[in-house]
């Protein structure tokens, strides 16, 4: 049943600058394998991201018309602003590393890496001077991240099998402070993120052709500036979101182990990954649905930590200072107050296999891939916890070739299943695509191009089940001595067929949604290749091991395992 209506009109702009250094040294000491490096990095970002909206909220209520049961759509508020949103970020970070052998098989590692860290998040509504929520909707709010990891590992082993065993520590302090007075702390002292962090792993190589490992790590995951801000977006009216000051840190632990198979001579290889991990503290999203019973809902925010935490009642978050709203009380019955929390404990598993092999008859190769997740995300809605599990398959088939001197094409199929529940009957939806490319080079001039891919939409809202046809196709030609520049033309969408469909599910509802995607044009480029760099300092064998540890075979630079190594030029 429908409860509230809310249609929004925006237009979204975005500007961004970023830029940063990276500097490496590294020394090798007197005694044999003794060495230690340090590198220094800083960056640095600035982003901009300008909205205008109208929204246009309605509520249902009795019809003014015979039969009194009958619902009526009426207008019960009316709202245009502009949200201007920003962030600014300036970090440096250091690694010092350093190695000290304890034998021919065996080495000690130290590393220390300091971290600082600023960054400014504003928002800033046009909004009237006398709205009660007006601090909650413009606000600039500094982060201040300091402190460092440092550490030890033990490594024991040869060229067979590898041995290590690590620790890690990680102390960060965190302020967060108000802008323009930045005497106005969120917390009344700088938050300590604290952790122990530690690794292990194994790796066995019984010939050149295979290898096994098997790891286990762990990481931390600091919130961000954004989610911690006490500002509230109602970029949807019927959605607002507010930032969460109290965000603890999540810790992940990860256990997982790959096999490589490589058969260089006969273009055969294969690679099997497979990982599962706990993240304690997880973070997530905890939402309130507002009902018809207001004393439930002033229960929840109260739960929140609302009126003490935010200095406001949950009555005036959604009121535009126009003098209408939709339940006369700030927020519509049916509407979403969401922010990040953290909820408890989230496994994962996920799976990735590949396998590749040469079809002679044909001069082509051939790959296989299965991929594989299933996620169990904590919620909380109403202040009442659950379980969101998602469930996702996918196989992929693909076909290419590039031994022909004229003809180039690749053709590929990827079928996937996905299926998700909270607290209900399974939802199941699948995406199947399907591509295939060709290029015909004539006369090592002339280059004609053509790329068609086929998707289907199934399982969704009936009106978003779809099958796309998109077709590009292109004309080059190549000019200039040695063929260094290229005139190309190009026609997108040439059956007028591109349209975007996806699935949104999150903690309270599913979205199907569908947008108006560029459609058909043309386009000219000119492209021109820089290949002269001078002549490598001299010329690795084909028949020699590499000296960075390669297949024997490999040519340097070799990236892709499905290729047999004599059809590289």
């Amino acid at each position: 049943m429908k409860l509230s209506e809310n249609r929004l009109q925006s237009r979204t702009e975005n500007s961004q600058w970023q830029g940063g250094l990276d500097l490496l040294f590294r020394q090798r000491l007197a005694k044999a394998r003794r060495n230690y490096s340090v590198n220094w990095a800083m960056d640095f970002q600035d982003q901009a991201t300008p909205r205008d909206q109208n929204s246009m909220l309605f509520a249902v209520g009795p019809a003014p018309i015979m039969p009194p049961q009958t619902q009526w759509w009426q207008r019960a508020d009316t709202s245009e602003q502009r949200l201007n949103q920003s962030r600014n970020l300036l970090r440096s970070r250091g690694d010092l590393n350093f190695i000290e052998p304890l034998g021919k098989a065996s080495l000690l590692e130290f590393n220390l890496a300091p971290l600082w860290q600023s960054q400014t998040v504003g928002q800033d509504v046009t909004a009237p001077d006398s709205l009660v929520i007006k601090p909650l909707l413009s606000q600039d709010m500094e982060q201040q991240l300091w402190g460092a990891q440092y550490g030890i590992r033990y490594r024991l082993g040869d060229d067979v099998q590898e041995w290590t065993l690590g620790m890690q520590r990680q102390d960060y302090a965190l302020t967060n402070r108000v802008l323009p007075d930045m005497q106005t702390m969120v917390a009344a002292s700088p938050l300590a993120f604290r952790a122990w962090l530690p690794n292990a792993s194994w790796r066995y190589s019984p010939n050149r052709s295979s290898q096994y490992r098997v790891f286990y790590r762990s990481s931390a995951q600091l919130p961000s500036a954004q989610q911690m801000q006490m500002v509230l977006d109602n970029s949807n009216p019927l959605a607002l979101v507010l930032g969460n000051p109290n965000l603890d840190q999540a810790i992940s632990h990860t256990v997982g182990g790959r096999w490589r198979w490589t058969q260089a001579t006969q273009g055969k290889s294969c690679f099997v990954f497979a990982s599962g991990s706990i993240t304690e503290n997880a973070m997530g999203n905890e939402t309130l649905v507002v009902p018809g019973d207001t004393s439930l809902m002033n229960q929840w925010w109260q739960a929140w930590g609302g009126s003490a935490l935010y200095g406001v009642d949950w009555k005036v978050l959604g009121s535009t200072g126009q003098g209408s709203t939709l339940t006369g009380k700030g927020l519509a019955r049916g509407s979403q107050l969401s922010r990040p929390a953290n909820l408890g404990r989230m496994p994962a598993l996920r799976f990735y296999g590949t396998y590749a092999h040469p079809v002679t008859s044909i001069k082509s190769n051939l790959n296989w891939t299965l991929m594989g997740s299933l996620q169990r995300q904590p919620v909380r809605n109403n202040n009442v916890n659950s379980t969101v599990v998602t469930q996702s398959l996918s196989g992929q088939w693909g076909l290419s070739s590039s031994q022909l001197e004229q003809l180039d094409y690749n053709i590929s199929l990827n079928m996937g299943w996905n299926r998700f529940r909270n607290q209900g009957p399974w939802s199941v939806y699948w995406t199947h695509t399907a591509n295939a490319r060709a290029q015909y080079t004539y006369r090592k001039r002339w280059v004609l191009g053509s790329d068609y891919s086929w998707t289907y939409f199934g399982g969704l809202d009936q009106s978003f089940n779809a099958s796309v046809h998109l077709l590009n196709m292109s004309l080059a030609a190549k000019v200039l001595p040695n063929r260094l520049g290229e005139f190309r033309i190009s026609i997108f969408d040439v059956l007028g067929q591109n349209r975007s469909v996806n699935r949104i599910i999150n903690e309270v509802y599913l979205e199907d949604n569908r947008n108006t995607a560029l459609g058909q044009f043309v386009m000219l480029t000119f492209t021109y290749n820089f290949r002269n760099f001078g002549r490598p300092p001299r010329d690795v064998p084909v028949d020699s091991p590499h000296p960075m540890g390669m297949p024997q075979g490999m040519p340097p630079g070799h990236g892709d395992p499905s290729r047999p190594w004599g059809t590289w030029r």
